[in-house]
């Protein structure tokens, strides 16, 4: 009835893909609702700007 789902805030591992060696680097852990929100919070707190050949990479709770 109109009410907003709001998800629990989470931690989540916010990793860092190197495309020519095909290996994750761990940046930081973040804590934020949804998988976009600490992908944002992570690139602002940090001023982060992807370079060629690397991905940001958000390992999701539960996620193996």
């Amino acid at each position: 009835q109109g009410r907003c789902i709001r998800h629990p805030i989470q931690s989540y591992e916010i990793k860092l893909y190197n495309e020519k060696t095909r290996r994750y680097h761990f940046l930081a852990m973040v804590e934020a609702r949804t998988k976009d929100e600490a992908i944002q919070k992570f690139v602002k707190r940090n001023k982060f700007e992807a370079k060629p050949g690397f991905h940001l990479f958000v390992k999701t709770p539960g996620c193996l």
